[in-house]
């Protein structure tokens, strides 16, 4: 039984669902205390829940301590098993969160299977469906995993009621190869922007774009704009998207990945909302990274249960990806370098 302290790290819900991820794909159980006990509320939410329960699910696992407000959890799993599952976070939390929980272990069931998850789809404190979409999900396929996601709701704060779909064929294997990327010449290198309202005045979305276009521009960064208008749950967001146009190599190479938001909220104007994704898409782009702080902690795990030795630089190195590789230490041994100028190393052979 592996005990872990909840309170170590950046001391959130991260502990918690990167130890699930890691004992339903490694068959390890683990004990976990202090639960949060860095959060103003800390304990058990609705999303830790149901991200704790979704991963049972796959695995048949024995858990204790699953309810609100929690602090402490036990979960012993059992062999991953393929098939159709359906879970609901409740309001408006997470289904990202919940979704990059149950991701690898649904990677390494021996079949394929379907996963939805209804809740929160573009909300505070978690990667917007449009990260998962193109900038998670396509790492993961680089690395060799069949995977598709679906958006079939958009789910605002407070009210949710959103749905994503995540289909896999599973039986995914390890590739025990070696991974460098770094950061691709400017010239390609493309910045992508959309605006989405639902039912809101477009020109809401029209400021969001504007106000991206100018700070973008001043830096001498042209960009591709698109506004998205839908019928549905109140709600808007702007959503950068930093690219390039060249597909790696099996070996690496030029590659830059980044996903920048803003959240539209009551009273709060379209041009806060503009300018929050411009300043952290700039903050990145003025960078010699090749990935973003968010991808950064996002693609240890999956690196370590391929067996592939990555090499990457980013932009900065945060508390999650600390408390990332302090927990993958736990289960499989110190296997990330973190080096001078945000250069990171996950190693095969830790």
């Amino acid at each position: 039984m592996i005990e872990l302290d909840g309170s170590r790290g950046e001391g959130g819900g991260q502990v918690l669902r990167t130890a699930l991820t890691l004992s339903a794909c490694l068959q390890l159980p683990f004990h976990m205390i202090h639960i949060r006990a860095r959060r103003r509320q800390p304990g058990l939410k609705a999303q830790h829940i149901a991200a704790t329960r979704a991963v049972a699910s796959l695995c048949g696992a024995k858990v204790s301590g699953d309810e609100v407000g929690s602090r402490e959890l036990r979960f012993e799993p059992g062999p991953l098993r393929s098939g159709t599952y359906a879970h609901e976070v409740g309001t408006a939390g997470a289904t990202s969160l919940v979704a990059q929980a149950a991701l690898l272990p649904l990677l390494r069931a021996p079949g394929p299977s379907r996963l939805a998850v209804s809740g929160g789809t573009h909300v505070a404190w978690a990667p917007p469906f449009d990260y998962l979409r193109d900038i998670h999900v396509p790492f993961l396929r680089f690395l060799g995993h069949d995977v598709s996601v679906e958006l079939e709701r958009y789910g605002f704060y407070p009210r949710g009621g959103g749905r994503i779909v995540i289909g896999t064929q599973g039986g995914s294997q390890e590739q025990d190869r070696c991974l460098l990327f770094e950061r691709p010449e400017r010239r390609h290198v493309r910045v992508d922007v959309t605006a989405v309202v639902s039912s809101l005045p477009r020109h809401i979305a029209e400021r969001m774009t504007k106000v991206v276009r100018v700070a973008l521009s001043a830096k001498h960064w042209s960009v591709r704009e698109r506004i998205v208008e839908l019928e549905g749950p109140t709600g808007t967001y702007v959503y950068i998207r930093v690219h390039t146009h060249r597909e790696p190599t099996s070996a690496g190479g030029s590659w830059i990945a980044g996903g920048f938001t803003g959240l539209g909220a009551v009273r709060k104007p379209a041009e806060e909302v503009g300018e929050e994704a411009a300043r952290e898409a700039l903050a990145f782009l003025g960078t010699g990274a090749c990935f973003d702080p968010h991808l950064a902690d996002q693609v240890l795990l999956p690196a370590v249960l391929s067996g592939t030795d990555l090499t990457f630089t980013t932009s900065c190195v945060s508390h999650h990806l600390e408390t990332q590789a302090e927990t993958l230490a736990q289960f499989v041994g110190p296997c990330v370098e973190i080096g001078p100028r945000g250069r990171i190393r996950v190693r095969r052979d830790a």
